[in-house]
């Protein structure tokens, strides 16, 4: 049974107009799952869907590439008659996102950049589409697919098709690591100096990869001395990685407020299944930054998800979204709500309606 929606959203917040409930439903609780409830999205039939962050309007791709969005009063009321993203489709578009205020816009282009747009006030046209350029991964990826801001507006995810193996390899899938320092590398392995605070098994698996083996260190970095393996636990140490050889390997960026320029991009790390086998897209989150959703491209298409206790903190590893549309159909694009209450999913040649039914 569907659950219903909290009678404690404050209709009065405009943030969170749309939402089911004040918070967010519970990803950490066992036993959750989606029910896919119907036709409320009405005849979307493009592609990467996501949601604005008060919930109310959903966006997507049409068969063009042209960016449109619909609109709802409130939550689980259908959304309403399609609108152009009035100029962006230029550029052509996928995977559009916009900040709280409306104000700014990230979107990836035809070109497969990701581009950035501005207005003054929220129901202006968009200005001239502009290239991302903070955004930039050089030396990992020159096409980048799926910029999904965070409700907040603070962080974008996004899913960087990489160049191929190279001598930012390495530093892309582990640079992100606490104390990092690359002592030596090959076509299969990364050997790095790390405070672990851990085993070299659990520091490798935080960036999605297998220890080979560990090292005790001098006081100097990349000096080793006795080998320890990968389950011995130092402050720091060296550890020996596998190198992965995925194409796909989401990344973040951060910045302090709406409207600036964004830090520079970093790999989460994620730790994938062993039979995805190209990588992550599509990546969105909740409001609280603490339930990353995204697609998986291995022997299927997979719709997964991680969780977190806190903000900044290391992901978990990778877990199938309960539904049982993955036992029926190959899943495609999909985007959680800002209240992580509801799904849209690209399935199957339509666009699915999905919401979170509490445990039994």
């Amino acid at each position: 049974m569907v659950d219903a929606a909290d009678a404690n959203v404050d209709a009065a917040d405009p943030m969170r107009a749309c939402w089911r409930r004040a918070e967010r439903c519970s990803w950490a609780t066992p036993g959750f799952t989606f029910q896919e409830i119907g036709s409320n999205l009405g005849d979307v039939s493009g592609t990467r869907p996501t949601f604005s962050p008060d919930g109310c309007t959903v966006m997507y791709s049409d068969a063009a590439g042209d960016l449109y969005e619909r609109r709802r009063p409130a939550s689980m009321m259908p959304f309403g008659e399609p609108s152009e993203m009035r100029g962006l489709n230029d550029q052509g578009g996928r995977s559009a996102s916009v900040t709280p205020n409306g104000l700014e816009v990230l979107f990836k282009s035809d070109s497969d950049e990701i581009f950035r747009s501005t207005r003054d006030i929220p129901v202006a046209s968009w200005g001239p589409p502009a290239r991302a350029n903070d955004l930039l991964t050089p030396g990992v990826a020159t096409t980048h697919f799926d910029p999904i801001l965070a409700p907040d507006g603070l962080t974008v995810y996004f899913a960087p098709v990489l160049d191929g193996p190279g001598d930012t390899d390495c530093a892309m899938q582990f640079g992100s690591l606490p104390g990092y320092q690359l002592c030596a590398e090959s076509a299969t392995e990364c050997e790095m100096a790390l405070e672990t605070h851990g085993t070299c098994a659990e520091t490798c698996a935080a960036a999605g990869r297998t220890c080979v083996t560990g090292y005790d260190e001098d006081t100097s970095a990349c000096e080793r001395l006795a080998e320890v393996g990968c389950d011995t636990t130092f402050i720091t140490q060296i550890c020996v990685c596998a190198l992965g050889t995925l194409d796909r390997v989401l990344f973040a960026a951060d910045r302090s407020v709406p409207g600036v320029a964004f830090n520079p991009p970093r790999p989460l790390g994620l730790e994938l299944p062993a039979d995805v086998t190209t990588g992550a897209y599509t990546p969105s989150t909740t409001h609280d930054n603490l339930v990353l959703v995204f697609g998986t491209i291995g022997s299927r298409r997979d719709l997964m998800y991680s969780t977190r206790s806190e903000p900044g903190g290391s992901w978990s590893a990778a877990r199938l979204v309960p539904t049982d549309l993955l036992t029926t159909i190959t899943l495609f694009d999909a985007a959680v709500s800002p209240d992580g209450c509801e799904l849209a999913v690209r399935a199957g040649g339509r666009t699915a309606h999905l919401v979170y039914v509490d445990p039994l």
